[in-house]
């Protein structure tokens, strides 16, 4: 269909092949396993159905100009290692703007591979995580009244 579409609008119209690239964005908050497992509504759900909202909500320091703390800083370090065994370096590593959220995001490639790689991203953070005492929640909205994670494509 690319193809196609090239030839329709006059650009590239005697290619004979064309490619697909994509970089995704993966955001997750990070909290601490033994507080995850007390949860039952994180744990069954991936996100909580009941609580209060923190006093401040979000505005609070602990977003994208914080230091990262050290046990995440560890599990970041670890995807990234990991990530580029498996032949998929990551260009970013940072804090999100809720607080405890972070993402990721690796140097962009074939969009097929690029899927996949993000499909192994999501099971090494919990892999990875659970060695560190943490639990990675990938749910688009894990907690109400505060950003909730998104997956960008490029």
């Amino acid at each position: 269909q690319g193809l196609r579409l090239l030839k329709a609008i006059g650009i590239a119209a005697d290619a004979k092949a064309m490619n697909s690239y994509l970089g995704w964005e993966q955001e997750f908050f990070v909290v601490p396993a033994e507080l995850y497992k007390q949860r039952p509504d994180l744990v069954n759900c991936g996100r909580t159905l009941v609580g209060r909202l923190p006093p401040r909500h979000q505005q609070a320091e602990l977003n994208y100009f914080a230091p990262v703390p050290l046990r995440v800083k560890q599990l970041l370090d670890r995807l990234q290692a990991e990530m580029l065994r498996v032949g998929s370096p990551m260009a970013v590593k940072h804090n999100e703007v809720a607080p405890g959220q972070h993402e990721m995001s690796p140097i962009f490639c074939q969009a097929n591979v690029s899927s996949d790689t993000n499909v192994l991203f999501m099971e090494l953070c919990n892999t990875e995580a659970a060695k560190l005492g943490l639990q990675v929640l990938l749910h688009e909205k894990p907690f109400a009244g505060i950003n909730g994670n998104g997956k960008h494509a490029n």
